[in-house]
């Protein structure tokens, strides 16, 4: 992610398909690392993502690196479930949840 990110030009925006569609992760440490190398990374870029919400609310200093900000974010799991209550509970109109890909590069194509 990082090799990508740094790809991205100075003072432009981006949106991110984020696919762990059969993730597993191999323990609880490595689950735990992953749910927060995400938030973190986003929030570098201007993004406070809806997961931060679902259990206590944190509020993670929101910066712009390199003038970069991340402007819409689509999530991939397998976990249908999962998957469908994050989008009714915590979607919102620049985040969603999906088990799809088609679906999610539908829908962050049509972000403005």
């Amino acid at each position: 992610m990082k090799r990508e990110l740094d790809r991205i030009e100075n003072n432009t925006t981006f949106k991110m398909i984020l696919d762990s569609y059969g993730y597993e992760p191999s323990s609880i440490d490595a689950h735990k690392e992953m749910r927060t190398i995400i938030p973190l990374t986003l929030a570098a870029y201007g993004f406070q993502t809806a997961l931060l919400d679902l259990y206590d609310p944190i509020d993670l200093p929101v910066q712009s690196t390199r003038g970069i900000t991340c402007i819409a974010c689509a999530h991939i799991n397998h976990e249908e479930f999962k998957m469908g209550w994050y989008d009714q509970e915590i979607g919102r109109a620049n985040e969603r949840f999906f088990t799809d890909f088609k679906k999610a590069e539908m829908w962050i194509t049509a972000i403005g």
